[in-house]
């Protein structure tokens, strides 16, 4: 990444806190009202991409604020970006997030969880140009699983029909959605008319 970016890395991020829990300059370190200590920045950016130069995984945020004791971040206004398989982009925006790793499993390998809550919108594009945009109230992705899946309803957009769900699963490997019902949802596609000049 372009060292001139106004963006701070949360890798870098985490790694002065931890050699230095005292740090301040630009980043702000606080202490809650429980004296858990915790320290906020504003305007992040991480991001990481594979041998293959495909990008693997972006987080945006306006602003992040960090538990340095139990590792949770929690975001605002983050934005999600990955790209998988390699020429299919997603975008997943929400009002808020929350970023942790799992205990150890018992490789020793501790897996990120990726938390999106309120307006989410979820985009993807593949290489041949189709858009596919889904909404829902929330989303969880498990990056190194290459599994996503929301709790509530959502409702998915394309070019020519729309479908409510109650829940939603994607295999990021595969590029595949899984549509489920649930007790208050059912799966219901509703065709949408072509508009005059489309075919």
């Amino acid at each position: 990444m372009n060292s001139a970016t106004p963006f701070s890395k949360i890798g870098l991020f985490i790694f002065l806190c931890t050699i230095n829990p005292s740090i301040s300059s630009s980043e702000i370190n606080e202490i809650s009202e429980n004296k858990r200590p915790a320290i906020s920045l504003s305007n992040v950016k991480l991001d990481s991409f594979s041998q293959e130069g495909s990008l693997d995984l972006e987080i945006e945020a306006t602003s992040l604020k960090q538990d340095t004791l139990s590792g949770q971040s929690h975001l605002k206004n983050p934005k999600v970006k990955l790209e998988t398989p390699p020429g299919t982009l997603w975008l997943i925006k929400s009002q808020l997030g929350a970023v942790s790793r799992s205990d150890s499993n018992r490789e020793g390998i501790s897996e990120q969880r990726i938390e999106l809550s309120g307006d989410v919108v979820i985009s993807r594009r593949t290489a041949e140009g189709r858009l596919v945009e889904i909404q829902s109230d929330n989303f969880i992705l498990l990056p190194q699983k290459q599994y996503a899946e929301t709790l509530s309803s959502v409702t998915l957009n394309s070019s020519n029909n729309s479908t409510r769900a109650g829940k939603l699963s994607i295999d990021l490997s595969r590029g595949e959605m899984r549509l489920q019902s649930s007790s208050t949802q059912n799966v219901e596609t509703k065709l949408r008319r072509p508009q005059i000049g489309e075919r």
